[in-house]
């Protein structure tokens, strides 16, 4: 699967790497509470490879038990994604589907009722926090496994700056793109691809760039991470 990190409102392709007490891992939470951490396998790799940078895994799958992270050569078209998203100053934010039904209100006026996240096509590995639903807080920090045609929706309220009110994204199994707006009121989505663990040899240059300065985007669609 494609890995990639999205913080507010950028994007970054691939997982930033780091090592914590001598476990190396990709971090779900900054404070470090929560990780993913990588396979022996992997894990060996990293230690092999020169600090000259921090390293961003590009391509990975996971362990049967979703806990942890191995290497893979295979293009399963699925995303691994980071988000680390947070409020306008003073609001909170929220995630949701991007699938919605029109709701007639008692003044006349038509609004949106989105339906709840995770949506079909998206599982949570893990979370700072998991509010029911996905509601209330000033910020969220969690990773998730995106199927093929999977999206979802943020929503921010309060005083917004430069940060968008709605963010939607979607991976359709080469990209991901986020967008101001919704173009579906169904979520579409196709059978989950197995999950498996690359036995070949590693070699830790094929899966990982180093890391280049997050670069903030100017146009109202950006597409990453096309595998051919």
């Amino acid at each position: 699967m494609k890995c990639f990190e999205l913080r507010d409102d950028m994007m970054k392709e691939g997982l930033l790497v780091s090592n914590d007490a001598g476990l190396s891992c990709v971090k779900i939470t900054m404070d470090g509470q929560r990780v993913l951490p990588l396979d022996k396998m992997m894990a060996n790799a990293f230690d092999r490879a020169p600090k000259l940078a921090p390293i961003r895994l590009i391509y990975a799958t996971l362990t049967k038990d979703l806990k942890s992270i191995a290497c893979s050569r295979k293009a399963d078209r699925c995303a691994l994604l980071r988000i680390d998203v947070g409020a306008g100053q003073g609001g909170q934010v929220s995630l949701s589907a991007c699938s919605f039904q029109d709701n007639l209100t008692e003044n006349g006026v038509v609004q949106k009722l989105y339906s709840t996240f995770p949506p079909q096509g998206v599982q949570v590995l893990g979370a700072y926090d998991e509010p029911e639903p996905w509601f209330g807080d000033q910020r969220l920090e969690l990773v998730m496994i995106m199927l093929q045609n999977a999206s979802f929706r943020i929503n921010r309220t309060g005083r917004l700056g430069e940060l968008r009110q709605n963010t939607y994204i979607q991976w359709d199994g080469f990209r991901l793109r986020i967008t101001p707006e919704a173009k579906k009121r169904n979520d579409v989505m196709t059978e989950r691809p197995p999950l498996r663990i690359d036995a070949a040899p590693v070699d830790l240059e094929e899966h990982v760039v180093r890391q280049a300065p997050l670069e903030t985007y100017e146009e109202e669609e950006q597409t990453l991470g096309e595998t051919g």
